[in-house]
């Protein structure tokens, strides 16, 4: 038996080391997932401008995009 200080059991040591656990794999988890929505968000944004140039041609978008950016 591992003889610990005065004041702490084995239980809040362990109670506290499952928590840190399960904090670091929800946080992976959660940042796995923020990444995949914010590669869906570029991808469709990339879509979106790719199917506008190809049906409406280039000179719509560039227009567009100098009449949004005041350029």
């Amino acid at each position: 038996m591992i003889q610990l200080p005065q004041g702490i059991n084995v239980i809040s040591v362990v109670v506290i080391l499952s928590a840190l656990v399960i904090f670091y794999i929800l946080k992976s988890i959660v940042s796995s997932i923020v990444k995949v929505v914010v590669y869906t968000i570029l991808a469709s944004i990339l879509i979106f401008i790719t199917l506008w140039v190809v049906f409406l041609g280039g000179d719509s978008f560039l227009n567009t995009a100098r009449s949004l950016f005041g350029i």
